[in-house]
C-alpha cells in the first residue's frame, strides 16, 4: 500500500469495489505496521452489478479497524452529518473521546429522519441504485459513442476519464466549463497521481 492510499471502496474518486484479497492484504499490512484501518463505506448502497464487500465481513478486521457509514449517500442526507461506526471496541472508545471534545449531539430532527431512513422497508435503496445506474449508463454510453472511451464504474456516483493528452486536468476542466457549461473536478484535485 502507498503512503496516501485510502480505504474507501467504493468511494470517491475511485468508483471501484474492493476484493476479499485486497482486504486480507490490508489486514496483514495493519498488523505488520501496528496501524488502525478506517474503512469509509459511505457508498455501500450505490452499487450496480455487484454488491460491495464490507471490510468487517473479513476475518481479522475487528482486530485492526472500524467501518464508517453515512446516511449522506445511502439516503440522500448529504450535509446532515449523521452516520454510524462499527468494529474494534478500543478504537470506537477512542473515537468517542475525540468526538466528545470536538462536537456534540446531532439536531433532533436529523436524528429522527435517520431513524426513519434506517427503519424504511420500501424500495428506496434499489430505486436510488436504478436512478444512478441509468445516469451512469447514459453518460458512459454517450461518451463512448463520441469516441471518448471510458470505463463503466462498478459503484458510487463518480467516474474517472482520461483527458485528451494535449490538456492538463485543470485546463480540460476549464475548457468544459467555457465550451459546454459542464463542471467537473480535475483529476489533480485528488493528488498528483490522478493528473490526466
Amino acid at each position: 500500500m502507498k503512503k496516501n492510499e485510502n480505504i474507501n471502496f467504493p468511494g470517491n474518486p475511485v468508483p471501484t469495489i474492493a476484493t476479499k484479497e485486497f482486504f486480507h492484504h490490508v489486514i496483514q499490512f495493519a498488523k505488520k505496521h501496528q496501524i488502525v484501518i478506517l474503512h469509509d463505506f459511505a457508498y455501500s448502497e450505490l452499487y450496480y452489478e455487484e454488491k460491495p464487500i464490507s471490510f468487517l465481513s473479513i476475518d481479522g478486521t475487528r482486530d485492526v479497524g472500524i467501518k464508517f457509514n453515512s446516511l449522506s449517500k445511502s439516503f440522500n442526507m448529504a450535509g446532515c452529518r449523521i452516520g454510524y461506526v462499527l468494529g474494534n471496541e478500543d478504537v470506537i472508545k477512542g473515537l468517542n473521546r475525540l468526538k466528545s471534545n470536538l462536537d456534540y449531539g446531532v439536531f433532533i430532527p436529523i436524528q429522527k429522519a435517520a431513524i426513519h431512513a434506517l427503519n424504511d422497508k420500501s424500495n428506496f435503496s434499489s430505486d436510488l441504485r436504478k436512478t444512478y445506474k441509468n445516469r451512469r449508463d447514459v453518460l458512459v454510453n454517450g461518451l463512448n459513442e463520441i469516441g471518448w472511451k471510458v470505463e463503466s464504474p462498478k459503484a458510487s456516483m463518480f467516474f474517472r476519464a482520461k483527458v485528451p493528452s494535449s490538456y492538463t486536468s485543470t485546463d480540460f476542466a476549464y475548457r468544459l466549463i467555457d465550451d459546454a457549461g459542464i463542471v467537473v473536478t480535475p483529476g489533480n484535485a485528488f493528488g498528483p497521481s490522478c493528473e490526466g
